[in-house]
């Protein structure tokens, strides 16, 4: 069975500690509670390669914050950049993650509806697979 991308990377957010899936790490869905929590989402990605099992899809990591208290949350989206920027070869779930290139750096994105901050850190991974239809391995 695949798994997304999104949850490749949250378990390996998991793996270092930076939060606990199911309590405050979560997957494409962006729940009420906990405040404090963060949400790892897919996102467009670019075109896969038509010849070799490489593939380059994106990921957004979404920190959301205490009500009116941004500092927590920010401190929280350096320790979602210092997990995953340069990180060696990482093989999750038959899938090789060879780069995490962090896009841009963290940016506050706004607040939710409940005025909790919102920071974001945007990441273009490189993955090989060992399947992959009539593509090649490199």
């Amino acid at each position: 069975m695949s798994t997304s991308p999104a949850k490749d990377i949250a378990a390996i957010l998991a793996l270092g500690g930076v939060a606990t899936e199911g309590t405050d790490l979560f997957v494409d869905e962006i729940p009420d509670k906990p405040d404090f929590c963060v949400i790892v989402r897919n996102t467009v990605g670019f075109d896969a390669n038509p010849a070799y099992r490489r593939d380059s899809p994106t990921v957004q990591v979404i920190i959301r914050g205490n009500k009116l208290s941004s500092e927590a949350a920010y401190d929280k989206a350096v320790e979602v950049k210092n997990a995953l920027l340069g990180r060696p070869t990482t093989t999750v779930n038959s899938k090789d993650y060879v780069q995490f290139l962090m896009t841009g750096d963290i940016i506050r994105i706004g607040q939710d509806e409940n005025s909790r901050p919102l920071y974001s850190t945007n990441w273009r991974l490189v993955v090989e697979s060992t399947s992959g239809g009539f593509r090649d391995n490199l």
